[in-house]
């Protein structure tokens, strides 16, 4: 999904160690007891932190990882700012992201490729 690949290039371009697991949504991976386990709502993309095996942080949401990415890992400013009125700028503009353009193109998708169909 767009909101999986964001993640995985920011993390690839910031050089970020993180395990990246492929989850296969045609085969609904995702509503597998173990991931259902993790992430309730069975969706992607899912971030997991573990120590010593042991998971210690789930965080779903596209959004939510982009920003505890640029924020756990301290990333450049232009990522996500430190200003308090920089971050509300982009907050803003992932939320506008989410409600309106994914929000239009998961629709069109939707009536073009599957309800055509049937």
């Amino acid at each position: 999904s767009q909101p999986s690949r964001a993640c995985v290039i920011l993390s690839r371009l910031n050089r970020l160690i993180v395990k990246e697991n492929l989850v296969l949504v045609h085969k609904k991976q995702q509503k597998s007891d173990k991931y259902k386990k993790l992430n309730p709502l069975q969706q992607v993309p899912l971030f997991v932190e573990s120590r010593g095996g042991r998971v210690d942080f789930v965080l779903p949401e596209s959004c939510a990882i982009l920003t505890h990415l640029c924020t756990r890992f301290h990333l450049a400013d232009h990522w996500y700012p430190r200003s308090r009125q920089g971050r509300a700028y982009v907050d803003s503009a992932l939320h506008w992201f989410h409600s309106t353009l994914r929000k239009g193109c998961g629709g069109g998708t939707f009536h073009k490729n599957v309800a055509y169909n049937f």
